[in-house]
């Protein structure tokens, strides 16, 4: 009778590890989901130019388009085309497209304007248009306030600088209002991302420009982010902000696109 009751012993313990191992299988599977499937810093990076990401801020939704490379960006001029930006985006064959710079009465640009070695605008002292936003031949994305002497794949005059060398910038506004907002950042490790600000219940909504330093700050916080500096571009009805998964068109025409292939 003890060698029988050994041995049905032994036969429940063998039945109840061979139920065990699928149920820690299943229990290490979903650890390991929830490992690799969330709570990144950044968004998952996607190949070539970097990452998507959305995040709700005070009412408002933040996207946001990581460069990795910035050498892969261009600036693509629409004064004279008009194209939609859709149809910018598909014969560019563009991952991201966004409005770039502001624009005149008489449908040219606001400043100075260079893409490919052409240059369409000079650049001019402006309070609100204060801030160059450039990519120079090695790649390299910069915040300035005047045009950068190196090479450069293109530039443009925008603004105002909302965040220049770590700090914010104190705004000479003489009117604000809420608008659609279209921000380029530079990291301290030289990537650029492009971000819309908006109210998703209105799209072409958005925040206050004397707001927007207090957004960047919480996403900096947020994601674990260093902007060593940020500019505020074209927004309101003649912006537009479209990646594989966001499709935030204009409804006036867009100046300039940026385009990240």
């Amino acid at each position: 009778m003890r060698s029988m009751t050994m041995s049905v012993r032994q036969l429940i313990t063998a039945v109840f590890l061979i139920l065990l191992v699928p149920v820690t299988m299943l229990t290490l599977g979903s650890a390991e989901s929830q490992l690799f499937d969330g709570g990144s810093v950044l968004p998952r990076q996607t190949p070539e130019t970097g990452a998507l990401g959305a995040k709700d801020e005070g009412g408002y939704k933040t996207e946001w388009f990581v460069v990795e490379d910035a050498s892969v960006a261009r600036l693509v001029p629409n004064f004279e085309s008009s194209r939609r930006a859709s149809e910018a985006q598909e014969v560019s064959k563009c991952r991201l497209l966004t409005s770039g710079g502001f624009y005149n009465e008489a449908g040219g640009p606001i400043g100075y304007f260079q893409t490919s070695g052409e240059v369409l605008g000079k650049f001019e002292k402006n309070r609100l248009f204060d801030g160059v936003l450039s990519v120079n031949e090695l790649g390299v994305p910069r915040i300035t306030r005047e045009v950068p002497r190196d090479p450069l794949r293109f530039g443009f005059q925008a603004g105002p600088v909302l965040i220049e060398n770590g700090q914010s910038t104190k705004l000479n506004l003489k009117s604000d209002k809420n608008a659609r907002r279209i921000i380029a950042v530079t990291t301290g490790e030289n990537k650029l991302i492009l971000m819309a600000i908006y109210d998703p219940k209105t799209v072409f909504n958005g925040p206050m420009l004397s707001a927007l330093q207090d957004i960047l700050e919480s996403f900096q916080k947020d994601n674990g982010v260093i902007i060593a500096d940020a500019i505020n571009l074209d927004g309101g009805t003649a912006s537009a902000f479209l990646t594989e998964t966001v499709n935030l068109t204009e409804l006036s025409p867009v100046g300039s696109f940026l385009c990240a292939r």
